[in-house]
């Protein structure tokens, strides 16, 4: 199933999961997870189409750790100091990036992935890797014949778009261990040439995009997609758990192959269709404003783990702002009080679901005086990384991970669920 979390309300956090498509009956009925800790990334909106812990529960289930990473966003940012998983967070900085410590090649070495729900492909970054302006990407770790004996290069070019950056370089085969389980002669891509915004954080190795591989020019079977064709998970299923910098709780967590139950109550899960064949994205409902409807309607809302903002036409945005009391607009973008109390809540199938106040106003775990920056984000559509919605949609919003959450499984292919559940602080 297909989940991205993120607080939404109050102390709660929301789910969202969907299927990736119906597959053959699965050899093994295992659920594989990554449990991470923090971090969203500010890709901006993309316009392409196209350390590890390994745990092993009583049930079988394992998990990968996914920790903090420092951050970039796509025209401005402070870098955040990376914190081990095992450490107690600071509860100063953003969420903007999720990292996952992927053991890959032989002998196996550690790589940090960004995960991804709003593409489709994964790489990491090859020993030849130059930075499209000029020079060597920088300090990173790197992949080729030299470091890993299982490693094959097929020479086959690919390239991908975001909206912050791009990425381009060959496919290649080798071993790569996600959540446990090993993909011994995956295909995916090495990165020849990287744009600035990947080359610059020395804590990014690479991506893995968990949305459909449908997306991509070379159509690659993703990560969860090829765990589920080799029988190592029941069905290509993603769902996510993504946890709050400033809650200091280390539970964020991917799950793959199915839902970890223990966590939520399956009964009060609401699933959606997916209205896109390759990425994930709802039909939205009404969106309100402290209970006001305020009449947007037609929109659509793609679920994003790659994105750190919410992002929406500029009307759309400037709509939203006109009903939080002393919202401001300047050439920076919107700022709301760091005290704010508005609710804006977003439809999904006939259920409101409330952002985080946290997540509004940005910084205001830390600030409650004075104004904070809106964690929502106009766009014009003439704008370059604005991805254009389907025709028969008017209006696209994106939605960063910290929005909404993961975790629940429906059963029918290409759906999304959403969930609420509580959180109570001591």
């Amino acid at each position: 199933m297909f989940g991205t979390g993120v607080g939404a309300g109050y102390d709660s956090h929301s789910t969202i999961s969907a299927t990736s498509s119906k597959l053959t009956e699965p050899t093994v009925s295992s659920r594989a997870r990554l449990v991470m800790q923090g971090r969203r990334t500010k890709k901006c909106v993309k316009t392409s189409r196209e350390a590890s812990e390994n745990t092993v529960r009583p049930e079988g289930t394992r998990r990968n750790f996914i920790r903090p990473a420092a951050v970039h966003h796509c025209r401005k940012g402070s870098r955040l100091r990376p914190f081990d998983y095992r450490t107690e967070w600071s509860n100063s900085g953003s969420d903007i990036q999720y990292l996952a410590t992927i053991p890959i090649g032989t002998p196996q070495r550690n790589f940090n992935i960004i995960v991804d729900s709003g593409s489709g492909v994964f790489w990491v970054g090859s020993n030849i890797c130059k930075f499209d302006g000029g020079g060597p990407c920088g300090h990173h770790t790197y992949l080729s014949e030299k470091e890993s004996s299982t490693f094959v290069n097929s020479k086959i070019p690919w390239h991908a778009t975001y909206g912050s950056g791009n990425a381009s370089g060959e496919v290649v085969r080798d071993n790569v261990i996600v959540a446990g389980m090993q993909l011994t002669n995956f295909c995916f891509g090495v990165a020849n040439v990287l744009s600035s915004e990947f080359t610059t954080d020395g804590n990014i190795d690479g991506l893995m995009g968990l949305a459909r591989s449908s997306i991509t020019s070379l159509k690659l079977p993703t990560p969860v997609e090829e765990m589920a064709r080799r029988g190592l998970i029941p069905a290509a299923i993603t769902s996510y758990r993504l946890p709050r910098r400033t809650d200091s709780i280390n539970d964020g967590e991917i799950s793959f192959g199915g839902l970890d139950e223990s966590r939520i109550n399956a009964s009060e899960l609401i699933t959606v269709p997916s209205a896109d064949p390759g990425f994930w994205i709802a039909e939205m409902g009404p969106v309100t404003v402290n209970g006001e409807d305020i009449g947007l309607t037609g929109r659509s809302a793609l679920l994003d783990t790659g994105t750190t903002l919410m992002a929406a036409s500029a009307d759309d945005v400037q709509a939203i702002h006109k009903k939080i009391p002393g919202a401001k607009h300047s050439t920076q973008g919107y700022t709301v009080p760091c005290n704010t109390t508005a609710v804006l809540a977003l439809t999904f199938g006939g259920r409101s679901f409330p952002i985080n106040t946290q997540e509004l106003a940005r910084g205001s775990a830390t600030q409650r005086t004075g104004d904070c920056g809106s964690g929502i984000s106009g766009v014009e559509e003439e704008e370059d990384g604005w991805i254009k919605p389907p025709s028969d949609r008017s209006e696209m919003w994106i939605f960063c991970a910290v929005m909404f959450g993961r975790d629940p499984e429906p059963k029918e292919p290409k759906k999304m669920g959403l969930y609420i559940f509580l959180r109570h602080h001591p």
